[in-house]
């Protein structure tokens, strides 16, 4: 059976990626999505992973393969998601034999709304970064616990949200928390965008209402095709 083999999803402790991503390159992975790496001169481009999403299903599919990749190693996974997708990924992950009650009794896989998340986290309209970084401390640690070696998989949706929501700056400065986090714990994140959205709707941090420079959302990612890798 055909694996995907992750690029951009290595660990990411003590590393940043670039704050922002291009809206005018893009690779197909054979199932209609792109696929966005960071590229930074202070980390290798595979830190941090972004992927566009046509779909809740491939969306599904494509996270319970992120998660699976990581249970195979031993590493728990995080999902931070909407209601609808959360139970999608939940499907795929059955699909896959895996006893999804069981992950989460042994603190394998944590399940986590979105939108809960973004109500303790946001400010006047923005992310605010003490706020950000505890409530995803508190989500690390829940997961890691005791364990010696610990790189989570966390896929999070909470851009994605608000950038659909037409929330484009505040979905970048999201974006720059994960870096800042990166610095203290180790994990592995999996953003994502949908694909119309984003493209219909990338123009508009060149307009953001600040008086701080907006983040540019260009030539700041790479677009790559995975790797795929065939099981013994």
């Amino acid at each position: 059976m055909g694996r995907t083999r992750w690029s951009g999803t290595g660990p990411t402790s003590g590393k940043r990626i670039s704050e922002a991503a291009s809206h005018d390159r893009r690779a197909g992975n054979g199932n209609g999505h792109a696929a966005l790496v960071a590229s930074s001169s202070s980390a290798p481009a595979e830190d941090h992973a972004t992927r566009f999403y046509e779909g809740d299903d491939s969306l599904a599919r494509l996270v319970a393969e992120f998660l699976h990749e990581g249970f195979d190693s031993a590493n728990p996974g995080i999902v931070v998601g909407t209601a609808n997708l959360r139970g999608a990924i939940i499907g795929e992950l059955k699909g896959r034999s895996f006893d999804v009650v069981e992950l989460q009794r042994s603190h394998n896989l944590l399940l986590v709304d979105a939108n809960e998340i973004l109500s303790t986290v946001m400010v006047d309209g923005r992310p605010e970064e003490q706020k950000f970084k505890r409530r995803m401390y508190r989500l690390i640690q829940s997961v890691c616990r005791d364990r010696a070696e610990c790189t989570v998989r966390i896929f999070g949706q909470l851009a994605d949200v608000l950038w659909q929501d037409g929330q484009h700056y505040a979905a970048i400065q999201l974006e720059m928390l994960w870096n800042q986090l990166a610095r203290t714990e180790t994990f592995s994140v999996l953003s994502v965008y949908a694909l119309g959205s984003f493209y219909k709707d990338a123009s508009a941090l060149n307009h953001c209402p600040t008086q701080e420079p907006a983040p540019s959302i260009d030539g700041q990612f790479r677009a790559v095709r995975p790797r795929r890798k065939r099981r013994a």
